[in-house]
């Protein structure tokens, strides 16, 4: 039971939200919910009332932009809810929870005491309410990858060719070690206490390009030198069909959930700079290396399916969202690509079930017949880009004939980055218009469709994928 004190927690919303959001769910029975800690417009500090004994709720929390400025809206099913403002000053983009859903890392610019322009990353202590610096960059054209580890506060940096890793802890984020040179992309090992980095070997390839290799970086020796031997040297060129490539830069790594596959994203270079990249799959035990397909060289478009070794993906390269893009998936252990050929363009995906995705599916492809034809950045933003008009599909790996519609957007309007929150067995995703989307919330019977979040501005540029997305769930 909730007392008077706890209900006035919930705050009054507002009518703006800008570009992103990240979700963090934590399911608990039997025990009381951990506090959350937010204020409300008096500053006066209230937690999240406790869980009866025989009961089991959910709490849903939500890391996203409105107005330029970090949010956090949390929610406890059935009935209570709220939401809370938590930066005000520069603008701020890519919220991502940490493991234990304590920590929001977040990027944002603005001008340092000289007035010279700088990228920040930060990150907000939603159960204190405390907002911790981690690191600057001197301009706001330095891409950054980031990712907390899988277990615990550590998280790592990647920019500018360096590797830094930091300790957050209650009042400040501790240097774990000096920036690592020659990093050109990393990825969390499950274990949570190793990295798995790429580097470029001495040696260069027969026609002179610079070979990857894969090592790992490891928390025992704190992290403060990179392993003198290759955990992988990555073949040049990978080819699949007619494509060559040759790997310089590691996108986004993702293993399966039985940790025997690593899925990778490699691009020939930075990965603002190019248009196409490829995927492959490495085996745990580096003795199998396999190309699969033309992939586009950004985060989010690839995902493992929880409860099988089959990866899915949108295959395509080039920056034109409205071209050239498919679902495809492969399973282990021959990796044999499948695609849907759906002749349309397909966008972001999440799977359903062990045989069943979701996918964002435009049919009606009447734009640029090239895909390469948007190459400047400024084709990417809301106010230019063209605009998709997809629904949402599920689709069974079993049998492609076995496909229907799930959404069907009014005309204006595409349906966007689905995401299937299994803890509490319903699928999201956006409804874009051409200024604004609205998050919708519903199971697969979908009887009772309704809009969770409104009045959602829409991601400044759609080729990296739903990047300020990510879910926190203990079941």
């Amino acid at each position: 039971m909730m007392s008077t004190n706890q209900k006035t927690v919930i705050l009054r919303s507002t009518s703006f939200i800008l570009v992103s959001f990240v979700w963090s769910m934590s399911f608990l029975a039997g025990h009381a919910l951990a506090a959350v800690d937010l204020r409300d417009n008096t500053s006066s500090l209230h937690r999240v009332p406790t869980v009866e004994n025989n009961s089991s709720f959910a709490i849903t929390k939500i890391a996203f932009i409105r107005d330029r400025n970090l949010w956090v809206h949390w929610s406890v099913d059935p009935s209570f809810s709220n939401e809370r403002q938590l930066t005000f000053s520069h603008p701020v983009k890519s919220p991502k929870w940490s493991a234990d859903g304590r920590w929001i890392a977040y990027v944002t610019t603005g001008e340092d005491p000289q007035g010279q322009v700088q990228t920040e990353l930060r990150v907000y202590d939603v159960s204190a309410d405390r907002d911790l610096p981690v690191v600057q960059f001197a301009n706001t054209y330095t891409p950054l990858q980031y990712a907390w580890s899988p277990k615990g506060t550590c998280i790592a940096v990647g920019a500018n060719e360096n590797l830094r890793l930091y300790q957050v802890t209650d009042k400040q984020a501790l240097t774990l070690s000096p920036p690592l040179a020659g990093v050109h992309g990393f990825v969390w090992n499950q274990d949570g206490k190793t990295l798995t980095v790429a580097t470029w070997s001495t040696k260069r390839g027969p026609e002179g390009q610079p070979k990857m290799q894969l090592k790992i970086l490891s928390l025992e020796n704190n992290f403060k030198s990179l392993p003198k031997k290759p955990w992988i040297s990555l073949p040049t060129p990978l080819q699949v069909g007619p494509l060559r490539l040759w790997p310089q830069e590691l996108v986004e790594g993702q293993w399966s959930n039985d940790g025997r596959w690593l899925a990778l994203s490699l691009a020939p270079g930075p990965q603002w700079a190019t248009q196409t990249g490829l995927i492959c799959v490495v085996d745990s035990k580096m003795k199998a290396i396999q190309s699969l397909s033309e992939i586009l060289p950004q985060a989010g478009w690839m995902t493992w399916s929880p409860n099988s070794q089959a990866l899915a993906w949108t295959a395509g390269g080039g920056t034109n969202l409205n071209h050239n893009k498919s679902l495809t998936w492969a399973q282990s252990p021959y990796f044999r690509p499948q695609s849907t050929q759906s002749g349309g363009s397909d966008g972001g995906l999440t799977w359903l079930h062990v045989h069943s995705l979701a996918i964002a599916r435009q049919t009606d492809v009447t734009l640029q017949s090239s895909p390469y034809a948007t190459s400047a950045s400024v084709q990417h933003t809301p106010a230019h880009r063209p605009m998709r008009h997809a629904s949402l599909y599920e689709l069974s790996i079993e049998s492609e004939k076995s496909t229907h519609v799930l959404t069907t957007p009014p005309p204006g309007c595409s349906d966007e980055w689905p995401m299937w929150l299994s803890g509490i067995q319903k699928l999201a995703w956006l409804r874009e218009s051409p200024t604004e989307a609205t998050l919708y919330l519903e199971d697969l019977q979908f009887q009772s469709t309704h809009p969770w979040v409104q009045h959602v501005d829409l991601p400044q540029d759609e080729r990296h994928g739903n990047t300020s997305l990510s879910v926190y769930c203990i079941q």
